[in-house]
């Protein structure tokens, strides 16, 4: 094949075949992870592996009830909004 022998297996099957697709130690930026309740393709357990691998130590980790992977498209999508803004304006922290 003319880009190479590798036959493409679709982004999805690609995604969730492969997780994590990023390395979390190379992710020095603050981190907000959020998954829903409902979520099928990473488990509890693996977002926490990878939640734990982060080095900022400026993160969170959300679960939202009664969401699917799909949050911003879903009827509580407020719920999503309403952590990212909160994640987004938290203030500094005060260095003693």
């Amino acid at each position: 094949m003319v880009f190479g022998e590798d036959t493409p297996t679709g982004t999805y099957l690609d995604m969730t075949a492969n997780l994590p697709v990023v390395d979390p130690t190379k992710l020095q930026s603050p981190v907000l992870l959020v998954r829903g309740e409902h979520d099928g393709i990473a488990t509890i357990e693996d977002l926490l592996k990878f939640y734990d691998r982060l080095p900022n130590p400026d993160r969170q980790f959300i679960i939202l009830g009664h969401a699917a992977h799909s949050l911003a498209f879903g009827l509580n999508r407020h719920q999503l909004w309403h952590v990212v803004d909160a994640f987004l304006t938290m203030p500094a922290p005060v260095e003693v």
